[in-house]
């Protein structure tokens, strides 16, 4: 098997369907299916994994994604980042607010 530096954040999407809980996290060049409808939600932006690195290609990521437009982060596990409908929608100002948030629940 061949060894590869594992990186700690990459360019990518979050995408999912209007009206769901979740959304997905695809690699930035990869094509979203809903992309030509209007019936999804397509972020772009940064994952950043903090304290272990993934393959370059990897979608099955856990850290926390900001968002480019809006620099709000949600958090990511495993590829998913869950959409609360209680509180708030999941995403945040600021990392320091999610990462209290996290600690403080």
């Amino acid at each position: 098997m061949e060894e590869f530096d594992g990186i700690y954040e990459k360019k990518a999407k979050l995408v999912g369907l209007k009206g769901g809980d979740k959304l997905c996290l695809i690699n930035f060049c990869d094509d979203w299916i809903h992309d030509h409808y209007e019936e999804s939600y397509i972020y772009y932006g940064r994952m950043y994994s903090p304290f272990e690195s993934f393959h370059p290609n990897a979608v099955h990521i856990s850290g926390y994604f900001r968002d480019d437009d809006s620099n709000a982060w949600i958090k990511v596990e495993n590829g998913i980042a869950r959409l609360a409908k209680e509180k708030y929608d999941g995403w945040w100002d600021s990392l320091e607010a999610l990462l209290k948030q996290e600690l403080n629940p």
